[in-house]
């Protein structure tokens, strides 16, 4: 493998792990505004799986001889709306950001995938993987989103 391949693979890895991050930072965040005790669970379950996946890609990033760019900025916080009536639109909205953070993770996978990175059969499994662990999360909190909504229409 050439060095301008190895240097664009760990650009590729520090731009995943950065949306990695922030993806993690909003589960943590979601997690202390939530009043579900369900969905605090879950959230913590997510925020350890993108534990994970930035562990994983801090190792490869190591491995192609770079560093880990992990940022440590504060992400901004769920917004709700002060004074929400029900529970189930707060969680609605708090729902509803995760699965926007979870599908701008996807999209960036899907970019990176689409490159040159699929010629390292090892990352392009690693990062298969990863995109499969996070479409999971995120067909999971789609579905919770419209049983929600589906709580909240009059019938």
């Amino acid at each position: 493998m050439e060095t301008s391949y190895q240097e664009n693979y760990k650009k590729q890895l520090q731009r995943l792990e950065s949306a990695v991050v922030k993806s993690q930072k909003k589960y943590i965040k979601a997690s202390e505004q939530i009043e579900s005790e369900e969905f605090r669970n879950l959230f913590h379950k997510y925020s350890d799986q993108r534990t994970t996946i930035i562990n994983e890609l801090n190792e490869a990033i190591r491995h192609l001889g770079g560093v880990s760019e992990n940022r440590t900025e504060p992400e901004p916080g769920i917004h709700t709306s002060p004074g929400t009536k029900a529970d189930i639109k707060k969680d609605q909205t708090v729902l509803e950001t995760l699965r926007g953070s979870e599908q701008e993770t996807l999209d960036v996978y899907d970019e990176v995938l689409q490159g040159s990175i699929l010629e390292d059969f090892n990352l392009k499994t690693l990062l298969m993987s990863h995109r499969l662990t996070i479409n999971e999360a995120y067909t999971d909190l789609d579905k919770r989103y419209f049983d929600l909504f589906k709580l909240s229409q009059p019938y």
